[in-house]
């Protein structure tokens, strides 16, 4: 979404037919009159004190909590992808408010002039295996947390991914999963081909929020980019590689 219009269409849509929080709901349409704001042909000038009254109410919000609550889509999606049989849509909120801080953050990377993609030399040659505690040119990439700059090594299958295969949306979910190792904390409990469906007994909620895979894989399906096949096989039956 490159364009003014573009944008503008999205929210009067969102605004007409979105659902929001009863207080929310409340403020939106009396307090700060949204509705007379997005006119039909652009802006409301009239109107613009709503604006204030809406920065304002979302500056009072803590970082890393502002924004609408998940609708009912996105909740699903979020307990595909993160929730085991006893998480609760509370613990789901919450996950959402820290899923939506840490993207802030890799977003913040991206945008800024400070991030490096390079490859590893000394892993190129085609024969070594993969290597998940350290690349291996076989593998997609790796970061090495104890960098001081935000460096992503992208290896061998991340170039041919991006290449030959067209599948770009992988390279997408590899650079999310890097880029959540250096600012948001994540480990690696489980990948894409160990399964990443969370259970009780295997990857439970806490390990699955805190897991690299699950973040870039729920970045690039909320975005509409991940095929059901691929979701259906991704979100197989999850082993847990690792405790903590």
């Amino acid at each position: 979404m490159e364009r003014f219009s573009q944008a503008y269409k999205t929210c009067r849509k969102v605004f007409d037919s979105g659902k929001f929080a009863e207080d929310w709901q409340k403020f939106l349409t009396k307090d700060a009159q949204v509705g007379s704001l997005l006119g039909r042909h652009g802006p409301n000038p009239k109107a613009a004190p709503g604006l204030e009254k809406l920065r304002k109410k979302i500056l009072a919000i803590p970082d890393g909590q502002r924004g609408a609550s998940p609708d009912a889509s996105t909740m699903a999606m979020l307990r595909a992808w993160f929730a085991d049989a006893n998480t609760t849509d509370e613990q789901l909120k919450v996950a959402a408010r820290k899923l939506l801080s840490g993207f802030k953050k890799i977003a913040n990377v991206c945008n800024s002039n400070h991030l490096i993609f390079s490859d590893e030399p000394i892993d190129r040659s085609t024969d070594r295996p993969i290597d998940r505690s350290g690349g291996g040119w076989k593998d997609y990439a790796f970061v090495d947390p104890s960098e001081t700059l935000n460096v992503v090594y992208a290896q061998g299958a991340f170039l041919t991914a991006g290449g030959a295969t067209g599948c770009v949306w992988i390279c997408v979910e590899t650079i999310v999963h890097e880029l959540s190792h250096r600012v948001a904390g994540t480990d690696d409990f489980a990948y894409d081909d160990t399964g990443l469906h969370a259970s009780k007994t295997g990857i439970t909620f806490s390990h699955a929020i805190r897991n690299a895979d699950s973040w870039g894989y729920f970045c690039v399906d909320l975005a509409g980019m991940l095929a059901a096949s691929d979701r259906t096989r991704v979100l197989g039956p999850g082993t847990l590689l690792k405790t903590g």
